[in-house]
């Protein structure tokens, strides 16, 4: 059996603790953070807020979109600490020069895990 190949283009995540800058960046309203990945993957930049996920149940908790509430809440990871203005997502060419993508939640220590998200588009 042939193996198949999928090229898809790098995705860069931003978590933002003000929308300052960010302002005529298209605020995501769709069903789940995957969904704002794949559109990055298609060239789309999006920015989520709180309320903008609106079927993903547990993505603004995982993201910091929301503070945990439930115990099972309180135990998802990996998870973003605290609450944030909102999540910046996009094609990885359209981060300018000074707006650091991804490894920045490792290096501010938001993140109390990591896994590879696979399906999810993350690179």
């Amino acid at each position: 059996m042939e193996k198949m190949k999928f090229e898809v283009p790098p995705v860069g995540v931003k978590i933002l603790d003000s929308m300052e800058g960010f302002e005529g960046t298209p605020v995501y309203n769709g069903v789940s953070y995957c969904d704002a990945v794949r559109r990055a993957t298609l060239g789309e930049e999006v920015v989520l807020v709180p309320g903008s996920i609106e079927v993903c149940m547990w993505s603004p908790v995982v993201l910091g979109l929301k503070s945990p509430e439930s115990d099972f809440e309180k135990s998802l990871e990996p998870r973003v600490l605290g609450s944030l203005a909102g999540v910046y997502v996009s094609p990885l060419s359209r981060f300018s020069e000074g707006l650091e993508a991804c490894l920045e939640m490792l290096d501010r220590g938001l993140l109390l895990g990591l896994q590879d998200l696979g399906g999810a588009g993350l690179s």
